[in-house]
């Protein structure tokens, strides 16, 4: 699959989401399986907007070759308590605006190395986040408006040296929030 359709899964009652890291290589005329350590540029997963908004899903596992996850991708899902993102990223990452919204069984949130934008209101209303980690990094990152706004668990937030921009109101309404740390 490179291409999670929108709305695809929205409403839908699927507790379990498995993604693989085999894909089929569709530049070969034969459409064979290739193994995920090769890399092909066309691999790319994209996940539109709204595609798994309202499920049920408690866990998920974004592949290696996730390059995009659109608005409100997986917005309003109370269930989904854990998010993993593979090591080892084929491309870069870009988590677009409200992604996650409202998301509120999320609990703490590691952000992968290969991530170059998390939109507007990203994980804004994750209300029980308690702890936000990014990966060590080299690229840049822009963080958009409001992207951790109305985090009511959040306690410290540490900013990488790799953010070249932080949104009007990023942390907004986030009442526990008591440091915030920017590394050099």
């Amino acid at each position: 699959v490179y291409e999670v359709g929108a709305h695809a899964f929205e409403n839908c009652a699927i507790e379990t989401l498995e993604t693989s890291d085999v894909y089929i290589d569709k530049t070969d005329a034969t459409h064979k399986i290739v193994n995920s350590c090769v890399k092909i540029d066309n691999n790319l997963l994209t996940i539109k907007g709204y595609a798994f908004r309202n499920t049920s899903v408690e866990t998920q596992t974004l592949p290696e070759r996730t390059a995009s996850i659109e608005e409100y991708a997986f917005a309003d899902n109370f269930r989904l308590k854990e998010l993993n993102f593979a090591g080892g990223a084929l491309t870069s990452l870009v988590i677009g605006d409200y992604a996650f919204f409202a998301s509120s069984g999320l609990q703490k949130l590691v952000l992968p190395s290969n991530l170059t934008r998390i939109g507007d209101g990203a994980f804004s209303e994750c209300r029980n986040v308690n702890s936000i980690t990014f990966a060590e990094s080299t690229e840049k990152l822009v963080i958009g408006e409001e992207a951790f706004s109305e985090i009511h668990y959040l306690y410290e937030a540490e900013i990488p040296a790799n953010v070249t921009s932080l949104g009007r109101g990023v942390f907004k309404g986030d009442t526990r929030l008591k440091y915030v740390y920017f590394a050099l």
